[in-house]
């Protein structure tokens, strides 16, 4: 059976590299879609080297676009409002592996910037200074505990600060280009 085969069957938006939440072992566990084994989801759990089967239904939430964006701007705000110039961070990088960088409280938009990296986004960091810390999953609390009104409205309030970005940017290169002519993006 293959991840079209689920899709269908039991109605769930299932596909190689879409990021779910696991809270069958009592607590919110973040993974990610990694393939099928028969009727299950093959999911990679955040820390985990190897992908598990999983049924498609039973404690699992699959995150939506939406949900993504107000983790990472709540991820970036914890980050900022909890790091400290000097902490050890140990971020996960693509593919899974690890390292470890010291955290310089230097920003560039939402990436935090170290001595040898400068694309570390919040939501990668595993440990703070040897600890467990996954600042993914305390973003994913926070926003689970909101109700749909407040989730709403930081939503929209996330939007519209996209949207202002984006006529900055439109402004600012017409301005550059010295022209009035549209900017298509």
């Amino acid at each position: 059976m293959s991840l079209d085969y689920i899709s269908r069957t039991y109605s769930v938006p299932a596909a190689i590299g879409t990021e779910v939440i696991y809270s069958g072992d009592g607590k919110d566990r973040l993974g990610v879609i990694t393939g099928a084994n028969g009727a299950h989801l093959l999911i990679r759990l955040q820390g985990s080297e190897q992908s598990l089967p999983f049924h498609p239904t039973w404690k699992i939430e699959y995150i939506d676009r939406d949900h993504k964006r107000l983790m990472a701007e709540i991820a970036v705000a914890l980050a900022v409002a909890t790091l400290k110039k000097g902490d050890r961070l140990r971020v996960q990088r693509c593919g899974g592996r690890e390292i470890t960088v010291t955290y310089k409280d230097d920003w560039w938009g939402c990436w935090i910037v170290t001595a040898t990296l400068d694309d570390i986004h919040p939501l990668h960091i595993v440990k703070v200074n040897g600890q467990p810390r996954s600042i993914r999953a305390e973003a994913h609390r926070f926003l689970s505990a909101l109700d749909g009104t407040a989730r709403q409205a930081m939503l929209d309030e996330s939007k519209q600060r996209q949207a202002r970005r984006e006529e900055e940017i439109r402004t600012n290169l017409a301005s550059a280009a010295g022209s009035d002519d549209e900017i298509p993006f």
